[in-house]
């Protein structure tokens, strides 16, 4: 979700404490190097196939 974030808003998102919050419970349960790979994953999302994403996962 970070990487996505970024790829969405196309900038770090560090100042987002929700966003802040998130990474360190993910970097617990990932690891690292997993948490790594998965935000290098959603930050190479491109902007519009993010939106559609969150569109998808937003509908009732």
């Amino acid at each position: 979700m970070p990487g996505t974030a970024e790829a969405i808003r196309g900038k770090s998102q560090d100042s987002d404490l929700f966003l802040a919050r998130l990474m360190v419970h993910l970097n617990a349960s990932l690891g690292k190097a997993g948490y790594g790979e998965a935000f290098r994953r959603g930050a190479a999302i491109p902007r519009q196939a993010a939106l559609e994403r969150l569109a998808v996962l937003a509908a009732p």
